[in-house]
């Protein structure tokens, strides 16, 4: 895309998470969940990273917000401090709505310029655009936990039955396969370098896992049973008593009904399940006889149109997030270095919550194993 239609694709993702905002004000400054921040602060964040990126970064001025760092800035603010530091929601969002507008005249203005490394390849574009689109699902991943925590009854007349295990598969064909982003634009940095793997033939399931499946799994008692677990798993579980995925709930007749954005609804057994942690998808591979893919895998099958039935919920990869070889940190050292840790998570594809800009076979997103609100399920390697 060239420079002025992205500036537009910006114009348009600052103004779906601004209007995101605006919408729900009587719940811009509370704290719904202990990993989400209130819906006022990503937008602040937001607003105060693309004006950084833009005047002090990219354009060497001072920037007009610089006082507002130590609130937006993720590594100086504790998120339990965050939504009683916020603004009026009014206040917030006449700030949002004037500097973006500001931003945007001062962007447009370097659009033909290709001296700097932000603008080579539209890279600040990109950048930034695909910053609002994860904090535009973010902020649906806090209207859930709000959904889950104001659902007072609902009654189920159409219960999930389980149902056994019915996986189809398509072959990934062994061979050597390109790994990462293969382009110059758009992708973040620990998309690179794109990279070679070898893999044998692998059967990969047509679907993920579904919510009947997923019920018989429960039924089953694997919930109950160590041998089900990793042993760091099992910890997690008993420390926090779950038995359930996190957006699924019980009606007085014992019957399970799921809450999304809109509130409770019926559970469609053919839909994946989603709200299920890194631990729960380990337990149920291992329960099943299978195993989760390796991202590498995932992604391969992918871009030979072996996957069918994606975009509906992220899918856990057994493996860690971790730097491929010869990895240069760009724009920052911050970005994705400090999940290189061992105790994130890949999880591939996109929720039916992501954008667009975000979905693509390279993208990995990445959690610890123990989160479960970031509208998650899993895909099975079989055999």
């Amino acid at each position: 895309m060239n420079p002025t239609t992205l500036c537009k694709l910006l114009a348009d993702y600052q103004q779906k998470v601004l209007e995101l905002c605006e919408g729900h004000p009587e719940d811009f400054n509370i704290h719904y969940h202990s990993d989400l921040s209130p819906l006022g602060w990503h937008l602040g964040h937001c607003v105060y990273t693309e004006t950084y990126w833009i005047r002090e970064q990219l354009l060497g001025i001072c920037s007009p917000d610089q006082k507002l760092k130590a609130h937006y800035v993720p590594e100086l603010a504790n998120k339990s401090d965050r939504g009683q530091a916020l603004p009026d929601c009014s206040e917030i969002c006449q700030w949002a709505s004037e500097r973006q507008q500001e931003n945007l005249e001062l962007i447009k203005n370097e659009q033909d310029s290709d001296n700097h490394p932000l603008t080579q390849h539209n890279f600040i574009y990109y950048f930034l655009i695909q910053h609002y689109a994860q904090h535009f699902e973010i902020m649906h991943m806090i209207l859930v936990q709000k959904a889950l925590q104001d659902c007072d009854d609902f009654e189920v007349n159409q219960p999930l039955c389980s149902s056994e295990l019915n996986f189809s598969t398509t072959l990934l064909e062994g061979g050597r396969y390109n790994i990462g982003s293969q382009t110059d634009f758009m992708p973040y940095d620990n998309e690179y370098p794109c990279h070679e793997f070898k893999t044998n033939d692998i059967n990969i399931a047509d679907k993920p896992v579904s919510n009947s499946e997923f019920l018989l799994f429960m039924e089953q008692s694997a919930y109950q049973n160590p041998e089900c677990w990793s042993q760091e798993g099992w910890h997690w579980k008993e420390k926090f008593d779950v038995s359930c995925p996190e957006f699924w709930l019980k009606d007085k007749q014992q019957n399970w009904f799921g809450i999304d954005i809109k509130g409770p609804h019926h559970l469609d057994s053919d839909l994946p399940v989603w709200g299920i942690n890194y631990y729960e998808a380990q337990a149920f591979a291992l329960w099943a006889g299978y195993r989760l893919p390796h991202e590498y895998e995932w992604e391969a099958a992918s871009q030979n149109v072996c996957l069918k039935n994606t975009g509906l919920v992220w899918e856990w990869c057994q493996n860690s997030f971790h730097p491929y070889a010869n990895f240069k940190a760009f724009p920052y050292a911050g970005y994705s270095m400090p999940y290189f840790d061992g105790s994130h998570f890949v999880m591939k594809g996109a929720s039916r919550y992501t954008e667009n800009v975000i979905q693509r076979s390279s993208y990995r997103n990445y959690y610890q194993a123990d989160k479960r609100h970031q509208f998650a399920g899993c895909r099975l390697v079989i055999g």
